[in-house]
């Protein structure tokens, strides 16, 4: 099995993809491949179509992650899960509904 790459201890604004089945079976961001920038993911996003959804339970509060988010990509090749660290939230806007994105940035307001 190949290694996977490791949760760097700042991530800043770089996009973890993150392992489905450790994220729906234990709330794990276990990386599936290296941090993707955020122009890039999307970038890619609009140019694949990928719809983002919000997670009730993606709110992240501890970890190199914490005041981040977990969303769902809806792709053509079924359901992904992506990190993304404070810095990166702003990505979100026009990705997300407007109410989501309000949710995110309250949410994660209100935290802190």
């Amino acid at each position: 099995m190949a290694e996977l790459p490791s949760i760097p201890s700042r991530p800043r604004t770089g996009i973890l993809w993150i392992v489905a089945k450790a994220w729906e079976d234990e709330r794990l961001l276990l990386p599936q491949r290296e941090l993707i920038p955020c122009d890039i993911w999307v970038r890619a996003a609009y140019t694949y179509g990928w719809r983002v959804v919000t997670l009730a339970d993606g709110f992240l509060d501890d970890g190199p992650y914490a005041g981040g988010v977990v969303v769902a990509l809806e792709t053509a090749n079924g359901r992904h899960y992506c990190a993304l660290p404070p810095a990166a939230l702003p990505a979100l806007r026009g990705l997300v509904s407007p109410n989501d994105y309000a949710v995110i940035v309250e949410g994660i307001d209100g935290l802190y």
